[in-house]
């Protein structure tokens, strides 16, 4: 599999044009919707109820615009695929996600590190509700096997983009979402690597 500095350099290719490019301008624009509704969402009363429930379809909307994006497969990005997971996957989004947010915490409970072990082998959960159709426990157990041998791959990646963070505080703040587009495309590609590297099996 490649190494981070390939996969910075194939989510640049990706965003052509750099900061003033169309392609990182819808990539931005699919980040601040939902970053934005996120923010409204748990401002509300009952804010932390409809965060349990829409997060898992707030993230397969915005993996399905993502992923059109690294693959070229639109001229122009199509913001209406952020309601894919509302749309298409919501049942299995919310339940993969759920699961995924109570697993990771009962690792957490043991200790950080096992918790953030977790945390990275259940990372391809909602890609493959996104791609594959699978939900729940299935999504969660072929993201695991997926993952055995490249949590390292991606915690490198992550690691990588802490100088681009640090970079866009020092830009008054306003970097930072700059730094986050760049790097959730680079996450991007790596789990779009992954899905066309291993065959997935269907464990329904």
């Amino acid at each position: 599999m490649k190494k981070a500095r390939e996969f910075r350099k194939e989510a640049r290719q990706v965003l052509e044009g750099g900061i003033f490019g169309s392609k990182f301008l819808y990539a931005l624009l699919a980040i601040l919707i939902v970053t934005l509704v996120e923010a409204l969402v748990t401002a509300t009363v009952v804010g932390s109820i409809i965060t349990i429930v829409a997060s898992g379809p707030i993230a397969c909307g915005l993996i399905s615009v993502l992923l059109r994006i690294v693959r070229k497969e639109d001229e122009k990005a199509d913001m209406n695929h952020l309601i894919d997971g509302f749309k298409n996957h919501f049942g299995d989004s919310f339940v993969s996600s759920l699961l995924v947010t109570i697993y990771t915490f009962l690792w957490t409970l043991l200790l950080i590190i096992p918790g953030m072990i977790k945390t990275y082998s259940y990372s391809a959960t909602l890609y493959l509700v996104n791609e594959r159709g699978l939900e729940g426990n299935a999504a969660i157990t072929e993201s695991r096997r997926l993952m055995k041998g490249k949590k390292w791959k991606l915690f490198c990646l992550d690691l990588s983009f802490i100088g681009w963070y640090l970079l866009g505080l020092l830009c008054l703040g306003v970097g930072v979402i700059w730094a986050q587009t760049y790097h959730e495309v680079a996450r991007t590609v790596f789990f779009n690597d992954l899905l066309n590297e291993v065959e997935v099996v269907d464990v329904k």
